[in-house]
């Protein structure tokens, strides 16, 4: 899905793209949301590699995965045509999870597998968190 030309009948303000009918951002004639759906569409690897960082700082875990090392990952896996949010789709898992994401420390799970591989640690973690008993204040 390629932005287009305008068609006559919309307004200047208006998303370029047919059936859009969001404001355009400044200096493109597409809003955001049709550009970020077009370049999803065209630079799958990229994109994808560019959410997984995102995704990474947000739950405040280190990336040291380069956008090279990215691309031979899915070459090799075939991620891209695998991936998914569905229990047997491909997502990509940190082999050890105090571990930022390196080369060496992913590799390709199902999500259903990488669901309880987390609901196990998460579990571990509260084991932990359970044994070390707060002292009493009083």
């Amino acid at each position: 899905m390629a932005p287009v030309c305008r068609p006559a009948s919309k307004a200047p303000h208006l998303c370029a793209t047919p059936f859009c009918r969001n404001s355009h951002a400044k200096g493109r004639n597409v809003c955001s949301k049709c550009h970020t759906r077009w370049y999803r569409e065209t630079h799958p690897i990229n994109y994808t590699y560019h959410y997984l960082r995102v995704r990474a700082r947000r739950r405040g875990i280190e990336f040291l995965l380069t956008l090279d090392e990215f691309i031979k990952f899915c070459l090799a896996t075939n991620y891209i045509a695998l991936k998914g949010r569905f229990k047997n789709d491909a997502s990509i898992d940190r082999i050890r999870e105090g571990e930022p994401y390196q080369a060496d420390n992913i590799q390709l799970l199902t999500v259903g597998n990488n669901v309880a591989k987390r609901r196990a640690w998460e579990a571990v973690q509260r084991k932990i968190q359970s044994s070390v008993a707060p002292e009493n204040p009083f």
